[in-house]
């Protein structure tokens, strides 16, 4: 078992798939060129890991790890992807000053992740171990809108403004993961190591109610998340 640390960086893809459930004055408000937008970020990450190794063979070494890690990194841009350019009004009411996405706001968080993963490793010499890795993946998430104060919002244009008119949701996604690295048996029982691994959670859909209101301003959209992870461990062998 042991401690790591190192570096998290996610690939998210925000997708809109609808701007308001209903047609507004007979016209249901098309998505714009703004979707979709790419959500990346970069983030520091610590995490705790622990597992078991079986040598097989003379070389080759089989085993099983878990692991938990935290990162904190919110990406936030101006606008809702797919009503962002001054085309898109989602209310009854032009937006007078023609500012592209108004006062509106989009965010995507990362957060905590975790893992269950089988490795398969050579030692390439007594004490360095050349290894692979796969398994199930997790990663937490959150998302948040916020409308801009009428009439600079273009998601929720006219008045009165909805209420709610911020959302925020959570989510702990379901993926796989894939990785290699090197683990090196630097004095006693302590082992130092480096791993990179790729993760990738498919598409999550999200609704963003905002209130019930005559304008209807519920936005639908998908997020496609993917993470690239990069870390160094130090740990202790029972």
């Amino acid at each position: 078992m042991g401690g790591e640390v190192g570096a998290k960086w996610g690939r998210d893809e925000w997708t809109a798939t609808s701007l308001a459930d209903t047609a507004i004055g007979g016209v249901r408000s098309p998505i714009d060129s703004s979707s979709p937008r790419n959500y990346d970020s970069t983030a520091a990450r610590f995490g705790v890991f622990a597992g078991y190794n079986w040598q097989f063979a003379p070389r080759w070494v089989a085993g099983i790890e878990g692991d938990w890690a935290y990162a904190n990194k919110a990406t936030t841009e101006v606008g809702f992807p797919g009503c962002t350019n001054a085309v898109c009004t989602v209310g009854f009411v032009s937006v007078p000053n023609g500012q592209p996405a108004g006062g509106d706001l989009t965010s995507f968080k990362m957060r905590w992740d975790a893992s269950v993963r089988g490795r398969l490793g050579f030692l390439a010499t007594p004490d360095l171990l050349l290894y692979g890795t796969g398994g199930v993946a997790w990663q937490n998430v959150e998302v948040s809108g916020a409308c801009g104060p009428w009439p600079s919002s273009f998601q929720c244009n006219g008045p009165p403004q909805p209420v709610p008119s911020f959302v925020s949701q959570t989510n702990t996604l379901t993926g796989w993961t894939v990785g290699a690295g090197a683990e090196w048996h630097a004095w006693g029982n302590w082992l130092l190591r480096g791993e990179y691994r790729y993760a990738n959670f498919g598409t999550s859909s999200y609704v963003f109610p905002f209130g019930t209101t005559v304008t209807n301003n519920t936005y639908r959209f998908d997020v496609h998340n993917q993470t690239h992870i990069a870390t160094f461990g130090l740990a202790y062998k029972f």
